[in-house]
């Protein structure tokens, strides 16, 4: 079995569309509710990990073989390209709490990804 890199590509594309979705699915309900800070925070760390981990999950299946390679390097490419657009929105990428946070869910839920979908 060798890695599909085309796989991958479109399964990371699926993690970035399926995140853009929910957050702004998150965004309007924060504006028509009263939302607290807090449970839009987390709302949104739910949002990008079930992103991920439904890309890796479907990576998986799809590759057939190498699942953990498959699904780090689909998490990995989202991760990347998730730090590129904070560095262009934010100037900088901060290593805050929410940093190390996101980091942690995102790697986490890519390896479940891969658990599960084997």
């Amino acid at each position: 079995m060798s890695i599909k890199f085309t796989g991958i590509l479109k399964c990371t594309g699926i993690s970035a569309l399926l995140t853009v979705l929910l957050v702004f699915a998150t965004a309007l309900l924060s504006y028509f509710t009263n939302m607290s800070e807090t449970s839009l925070t987390i709302a949104v760390y739910a949002s990008v990990v079930v992103s991920v981990f439904l890309g890796s999950f479907i990576c998986v299946k799809a590759s057939g073989g190498k699942a953990l390679i498959h699904a780090l390097i689909t998490t990995s490419l989202f991760y990347a390209a998730l730090a590129a657009a904070t560095f262009v929105i934010n100037g900088a990428i901060v290593p805050n709490s929410h940093f190390f946070t996101m980091t942690a869910g995102i790697f986490a839920s890519g390896i479940l990804g891969a658990v599960l979908g084997k």
